[in-house]
């Protein structure tokens, strides 16, 4: 059986957290203040790192 991450809560594993970073184009520290915000679950966290970085880029939060 594949192990699909993305439906999964994230631990407070440092290479959990840098993958989200990764993956997301964010901080690790940034991940770390996410989870705080949003909680644990990874899918939940991808997507609030996806609009951080599309906010700081200067962009809209979510796609017309």
């Amino acid at each position: 059986m594949v192990d699909d991450k993305s439906k999964r809560m994230l631990s407070a594993d440092d290479d959990e957290i840098e993958d989200i970073g990764r993956q997301s184009d964010v901080t690790a520290e940034q991940v770390r203040e996410l989870i705080k915000a949003t909680g644990r679950d990874r899918a939940a966290l991808l997507s609030a790192a996806k609009q951080l970085r599309a906010l700081s880029n200067g962009g809209p939060l979510t796609k017309k």
